[in-house]
Formats: structure tokens, sequence, C-alpha cells
């Protein structure tokens, strides 16, 4: 079993990480030669999504296709079609069937650092203040970095005592860079952590010595919006490691409002348990300067209350069966759109159907995304709420909603909610014309299903699926006395339970991507 941990295109190449069948970790840089497709007058195996016959053409590799489309842009009759994202379609070509994978052999580092707050918290751009130590977890084990005394009394706790700042963090680069890390956690490191370690060697050091963070040497600089639409702030994507921030993840899945979306906090709720308490302090400069060993113990206790929100809500999991469900980087899972965009693709690509490259647009004016109803004011008894299970998937399916069942030379019919409820406007040539009105007054044919309702009704299915077996195997558990098979039993409910969340996710963010 071989499987991907991350696929790149750059400067004209895949760079592809990945993982054979005897667990060992593997780094290629590759050409490639993508296929597109030009309008065929002859019969073919490949269509448009309206019907047309489609040929497959190659043009080279990844520079030459790109000058191809470049030559042929905005001529008249010729039209080019299939997926220019050329990672993805690299990963399709190379996993065409369902990735079978092994979570046990994906590394992940939990990672926290601790600086200097003498004059207050540090702004992670500027980088004034020393990192003073640096916790990264993986496979079980704790490795410390820190420049002072501190007694080892865990097993599982490795520590490396560096004389200066300098040295912590040349230690820290040249164990990193040994590792076969594949995705890198912790909380709020995507605006904290990584940024700061970025920031603060490229003031003290004269060459880029953060390239070793990434194991094809490229780490780049990007401006983010922050949760929520939030303030823009500076981020950094390290290549071939995928950043899935736990603060990220638990805002992105848990559907829920927390008061504070501090460490601390969520540790309480989650975990029923804090960070660890130095407020005999007064201050965490104060606790490094007079209490070196706690203050380190400080910093492996973040870490390992990120590792333990983990073995409870396996976010990372889910996020890992949500990309590879979806042949996507493990952080495409942030963005619906593009993993939405995937699975349309390899959806379509099974069927011989090809789509033109996506064109980027910008939205000049608004669209309805639902009818909200006026309430009314006052006094109500024997009130009703219904909560439909997964509405906008199956809206879709009710409707036909998809682009090729749209019938665009159907007269718009000038409808709204409140003249369909108070019957004055009949619908019954719907049924003649065998065809779905919307609200909206747009049609859908019904002379067939869209493949977006096709879509929904197999992940709604197997959604309901991965449920009942969960309930069924969680039952089997809960009698079973055997330690060995309890074991498996419980790998095989979390391996269900993320398959039907995926499920989930997917069909509530089908209708908004």
């Amino acid at each position: 079993m071989t499987f991907y941990t991350n696929v790149q295109n750059w400067g004209g190449k895949i760079y592809y990480r990945g993982i054979d069948s005897s667990g060992t970790h593997f780094n290629k840089k590759l050409d490639y030669n993508p296929t597109l497709f030009i309008n065929s007058p002859k019969p073919t195996e490949y269509k448009t999504l309206e019907g047309s016959y489609l040929a497959p053409v190659e043009c080279g590799n990844i520079r030459e296709t790109r000058d191809f489309i470049k030559k042929y842009e905005g001529i008249d009759n010729f039209q080019i079609y299939g997926n220019t994202n050329y990672h993805y379609t690299f990963i399709t070509d190379n996993f065409p069937d369902q990735i079978e994978y092994d979570l046990s052999k994906i590394t992940v580092a939990n990672i926290d650092i601790e600086t200097g707050s003498e004059n207050g918290f540090p702004n992670p751009e500027t980088a004034p203040e020393p990192v003073t130590a640096i916790t990264v977890s993986f496979k079980g084990t704790y490795y410390v970095f820190g420049c002072g005394e501190y007694k080892v009394h865990r097993n599982d706790v490795k520590y490396f005592d560096c004389e200066n700042e300098l040295h912590l963090l040349q230690e820290f680069m040249s164990f990193w860079s040994k590792q076969d890390i594949d995705i890198v956690t912790g909380w709020n490191i995507k605006f904290f952590d990584i940024p700061y370690l970025v920031n603060r060697m490229n003031l003290l050091f004269d060459e880029p010595f953060y390239y070793d963070l990434s194991p094809w040497q490229f780490v780049s600089e990007r401006t983010v919006m922050g949760f929520g639409g939030a303030k823009q702030q500076q981020a950094y994507e390290i290549m071939g490691v995928g950043t899935l921030d736990y603060l990220d993840l638990f805002r992105k899945f848990t559907y829920t409002n927390q008061e504070s979306y501090r460490l601390d906090h969520i540790a309480h709720v989650e975990l029923n348990e804090r960070k660890l308490d130095y407020s005999e302090y007064g201050s965490l400069h104060n606790l490094w300067k007079e209490d070196y060993q706690k203050f380190i113990e400080y910093n492996v206790k973040d870490v390992e209350l990120v590792n333990r929100l983990e073995d409870k809500m396996k976010l990372i999991e889910m996020a890992i069966v949500l990309a590879y469900d979806a042949k996507v980087n493990y952080t495409d899972v942030y963005t619906q759109v593009r993993m939405w965009d995937t699975l349309i693709y390899n959806e379509l690509r099974n069927k011989g159907v090809q789509l033109p490259p996506k064109k980027d647009s910008i939205k000049d004016r608004p669209y309805i995304g639902a009818y909200v109803k006026e309430p009314i004011p006052g006094m109500y008894e024997w009130v009703a709420s219904f909560d439909l299970d997964s509405l906008y998937p199956h809206l879709i399916m009710q409707y036909n909603i998809s682009p090729e069942t749209l019938l665009t030379d159907f007269p718009q019919k000038s409808l709204s909610i409140d003249k369909l409820l108070n019957q004055e406007i009949s619908t019954d040539y719907a049924k003649t014309e065998d065809i779905c009105v919307g609200a909206n007054g747009f049609h859908f044919t019904n002379e067939y299903q869209g493949f977006l309702p096709e879509m929904m009704e197999r992940m709604y299915a197997e959604r309901k699926k991965f449920k009942n077996d969960m309930l069924k195997t969680t039952q089997l558990l809960e009698n079973e006395k055997d330690e060995k098979e309890k074991f498996r039993l419980i790998k095989e409910v979390s391996k269900l339970n993320n398959m039907q969340m995926a499920r989930k996710i997917q069909l509530n963010s089908a209708y908004g991507a």
C-alpha cells in the first residue's frame, strides 16, 4: 500500500511526498504530462457535460501545457477542457480508485514554543524576544529543547540542553530536518509559533535557515484572513508539510460557539483540564527566570493538552479522511470550494466527462441564499420546531439541481415564496413538462438525474451506513471481554465515526461551495 502525503505543483514540476508499502517515506521531484481535451467531430469515450464528444490532447509537460492553453486563449470556437490544477490530476492519475492509507504511518508533529515576555506578549511578525523553549511531540515522545537545567522524570520526554538561543534553534532545526514530518499541528501555530520561528531565525541567521522546516527547502510567506473575517495576518506555508492548526480544526469542525478559544478554556471544556498554573510567579517571564523546571513542564503541558484533545476528538484523523476521500492535500479541507471542485472533478472524470478550466470571477452582485419569513411579534401557543435532516442535500435531490439539468431556455417564472404559499400561481405545468420548479422561478429537467443529486444521494446513503455500522460496532465493544479485540473495535469505531462525520461535513458544505 503506497499513498501520498503531499503533492505540490511548483516551477513546472510535481513535488510528490508519500509513504510506500514498507512504511518508508519518500520525496520525488517529477516531470508530469497532463491531459487536456478538445472538441471532437468523431464519437469518443470522453464528453462535455452537455454531451458533446471530446478528444484527449497531450501537449507535453506542465510548462508546455500552459503554453498550449495560452496560445489558444480567446480563439473562437476552440474550447479547451480539463482540470488545470495539475497536482490534483496527478493524484487522480496515480490513485484512480479509493485511496488506501495507514494512519499509523503518517507523522503528525505537535509543536509549541515559548518566548521571552519581559516587555509583554511579543509580536510574531517582528519576533523581538528570544525563543526560550520548544517542545515537539510525535509517535508518543516529547522532544524538548531548552537552555537550562531540567530534570527529566518521564520516559516519554527527551530533553536537549542547549547553551543559548542560537544553539537551541540550531539543535531544533537539525532534529526537525532529520524527521519525516507529514503534518504539523499545535494551538494557534499558524499565526504565532511558525511565524515567530521563521521571523526570529531571519533575524539571527544570515541565510534562510528556516528553509529546513520544509523537506523541499521552500517556505513561502502569505497574508491570510483570520478566522471569521478577522484582520489579515502573516502566515507561512511549509512546502511538503501540511499545517493543520488545531485551533482552526476546532473552530471549523465542532459547530459550537465558545466564550473563549484560548487553549486553557477549550481544554477545560473538553477535557476538564487546565494549562499548568504559574500564578504564584506573577508572569511567564518570572516563571522562566525563577523556576526553570516548572517552566519546561508548562511548555510540555501545552503540547500534551493538544494531544489529548486529538485523542478525544480525532479532528486531525477526520481531516485526513476528508483529504483522501476528495483526493486533495490535508490543508485543502479548510477550503470547501477547493474540496468540492475536486470531488466533482473525480466524479465526472469517472463518467468520462470533462469540464472547461475554472475561470476566476468577481461576484458583482449579491444573490439570495434562502427565504426567511419575517416574524410577526406576539404570544403564540403550541409552537412546533422542526430540524430537517441534511436539508440542503435533500433540496438538491428533490429539485434535481445540477448544472446540466438547469433549463436555461425555459422562461423563468415570476415566482415568490409568498405567492406559492398563497396558491396565487399554478405549477401544474411542471407535471406535464416533467420538470421541477424552484421557488425562485428556475426550472430543472426530470428526464435524468443530475450528477449533483446523484452524489448527494450516494453520500447520504453512505453516511447512514457508516453511522449504523458504528453503532453496531459500539454495541459489540460494550460486550467484548478480550482486550486485543476491544482495541481493534475501538479503532474500528473511530474509523467509522470519522467516515460518517466526513460525509456529514461534505454534504452540509456542498450547497455553499
